[in-house]
């Protein structure tokens, strides 16, 4: 397994060349980057995607906080030792600690602006920093020099072989204006796949295809659709297109891509056969509007009003199942591994009420792997750590699962 280890912050971008920080240092980039940048709205919002740093996830209602370490209120989630763990302040040497073997959270990067969606594979941890000036930020795991990409409103984010893959809005008052990009990973030389396309929101890759969604033209409600490519920019193919936004993350199995489009088309999840079939609901009764989806091997996992759901592959099921109900903590992004299923909570009550949140694959109780966290939105896991990001804070964090 890849260990993070402390080192000194390097100058500038605020980011570890790797790094398990204390929860001195912990406190106080949080406290450093409280504020939102200036100019920009704190609250995740997606209706206004052109001016807003990242999307909405759905408002879920009742203020319900899961019990952390530190106590809060109880909705029957179980606790895994989340709170940090003080292994002393981080200086400017090069000295080396190993991250606490315990879920207690460690600090990545301090300062961001707005960091939203992140992935984690091939030995790095990705996210975008989602704001007019973004930028997409790479950190190697085993240790070495972070890379930084400026961009302008990157939103989606995905990693697959040797590449990572990213797309950005475009200019807000000017349509048609967003891109689908990448670079090798480790990396700062990026190049254009796709340009000119209408609002492009977020990213999926299998083998050697990229799909996008565009969200579509924000002032009239139209003009969604979802696209596939080579990384070479070759074989572009409309998947589908919709009468209204399309609103969420993609995701594909290789067979099917999987997304949720909103507004005209109900709120439904759509399964879009590679093979040109016919665009059909994942399940009969329309899966309730998912802000957040990913697949494995049998299955896809969303989250939608509060609650964490899953349905077989291809399609057909009468209803979903739901592996966890009555997350009114603001459920708003999750990721999936072979064995849970985790998600942020944002909190609903404001504050440090965020948590990350881990439940089996067959469902049961949910675990509270971190507590205390202001904002958590974007998640993402390897084989040892699940990643966060804290878009009103500017942090970046990770913990073992």
């Amino acid at each position: 397994m890849i260990s993070l280890t402390r080192k000194r912050l390097l100058g500038g971008l605020g980011i570890a060349s790797s790094v398990a920080a204390s929860a001195a240092l912990g406190a106080a980039c949080v406290a450093s980057s409280s504020q939102s940048p200036s100019g920009t709205d704190a609250s995740i919002d997606g209706a206004n995607p052109e001016s807003d740093a990242a999307p909405a996830g759905p408002d879920a209602g009742a203020d319900s906080q899961p019990v952390g370490s530190d106590g809060g209120t109880d909705t029957g989630a179980a606790t895994n030792d989340a709170a940090p763990e003080d292994s002393g302040p981080l200086d400017s040497g090069a000295d080396t600690a190993t991250a606490p073997q315990d879920a207690a959270p460690f600090v990545l990067a301090i300062g961001q602006t707005f960091p939203g969606e992140i992935a984690a594979a091939g030995g790095y941890v990705y996210w975008t920093n989602a704001l007019t000036t973004g930028s997409i930020v790479g950190l190697p795991l085993d240790g070495g020099a972070p890379i930084s990409i400026s961009q302008y409103l990157p939103r989606g984010v995905a990693l697959e072989g040797a590449n990572v893959y990213w797309v950005t809005y475009g200019f807000g008052a000017t349509p048609g204006t967003g891109t689908v990009m990448v670079a090798p990973l480790g990396s700062a030389t990026a190049t254009t796949i796709v340009s000119a396309q209408e609002g492009p929101y977020y990213v999926a890759t299998y083998a050697t295809r990229v799909f996008w969604t565009n969200y579509g033209n924000s002032i009239t409600n139209d003009g969604g659709a979802v696209f596939s490519v080579l990384p070479d920019g070759g074989g572009e193919t409309t998947l589908t297109s919709v009468q209204g936004n399309v609103t969420g993350h993609i995701a594909t199995d290789g067979a099917n891509v999987y997304v949720p489009a909103g507004f005209a088309t109900g709120n439904v999840i759509m399964v879009l056969p590679l093979d040109g079939g016919s665009p059909a609901p994942l399940v009969a009764d329309g899966g309730g509007g998912a802000s957040s989806l990913v697949v494995d091997s049998t299955s896809v996992y969303w989250i939608a009003n509060g609650n964490v759901l899953k349905a077989p592959l291809g399609g057909g099921a009468s209803a979903p199942v739901t592996l966890a109900s009555g997350q009114n903590n603001l459920p708003t992004e999750i990721a999936v591994d072979g064995t849970y299923v985790y998600w942020t909570n944002s909190g609903a009550g404001g504050g440090d009420a965020g948590t990350i949140l881990k439940v089996s694959l067959d469902g049961g109780a949910p675990i509270v792997v971190v507590a205390g966290q202001i904002d958590p939105y974007g998640i993402a896991v390897d084989g040892t750590y699940v990643y966060w990001t804290s878009p009103n804070t500017g942090v970046v964090q990770a913990a073992l699962k």
